[in-house]
């Protein structure tokens, strides 16, 4: 009987964050096709994505939170709570300063529970101007054009000590946004003895075709990891526009 209230009790968190996880089909209003990719190391989780689309711009974000599971789950929650309510109204002016005022508000509730904590990733898109502006705490953004791959890297301590810079991309037609959390790049190989790392899969994403899709990815993703298990939540958003 504990094991069916135990699976019970796991269906239900589930259920409360996928509430929370924006649908797929909100990310389609700034892109023509958006996949996710989430795999939690043990579910609910704490990775989450979550997108809020305004008149002219949107806003997309991807977070790895403190913890795994139920725990982690509860922290994502309480992130994603945060950002409902500050971005509520308006888009933001600039994405570090908008990382800036949500970190303040979680310094606010670490002060009563220190294990709160996340990284996180922010695209602002403005669709009339074709324009994008990236930041994050951790999360890192791929941006394939055609043949060329750049890959723009964030850290939390590069922004803690404000030093972390806000990248601009202009966008064309056809071009793809892989954004992910740690947990794909910390994967270890087919050998266990070496993590995969920003640069590694940076090239297997050059080795990806025109217009791909994360199906192909997971592909070469599985051929790197063979029966490896993840050690942390894995999620990627793909993002074509």
């Amino acid at each position: 009987m504990e094991k069916a209230a135990d699976t019970e009790t796991s269906k239900d968190w589930e259920a409360i964050q996928h509430m929370l996880l924006s649908p797929v089909e909100n990310f389609k209003i700034g892109f023509i096709e958006a996949e996710i990719f989430f795999q939690p190391f043990k579910a609910p989780g704490g990775d989450f994505y979550w997108c809020k689309n305004f008149q002219y711009q949107s806003v997309y974000v991807l977070g790895d939170c403190t913890g795994h599971g139920i725990c982690g789950a509860m922290v994502s929650m309480s992130v994603a709570s945060l950002l409902v309510q500050y971005f509520s109204a308006l888009p933001p002016v600039s994405v570090n300063a908008a990382l800036q005022d949500i970190y303040g508000s979680l310094k606010l509730v670490q002060r009563e529970n220190d294990f709160l904590d996340a990284e996180l990733g922010i695209i602002f898109l403005d669709r009339r101007k074709k324009l994008l502006r990236y930041s994050g705490t951790g999360v890192n953004l791929i941006h394939k054009s055609g043949e060329d791959c750049e890959l723009y890297q964030t850290r939390k301590v590069k922004f803690l000590s404000n030093k972390q810079c806000e990248y601009e991309v202009r966008l064309e037609a056809g071009d793809q946004l892989f954004l992910y959390t740690d947990g794909i790049t910390d994967q270890f190989d087919g050998a266990n003895s070496k993590r995969l790392g920003s640069n590694s899969l940076l090239e297997i994403i050059k080795k990806l075709p025109k217009q791909t899709s994360l199906k192909e990815f997971e592909c070469l993703f599985q051929e790197y990891k063979g029966k490896t298990p993840r050690n942390d939540d894995q999620t990627m958003l793909l993002l074509t526009y």
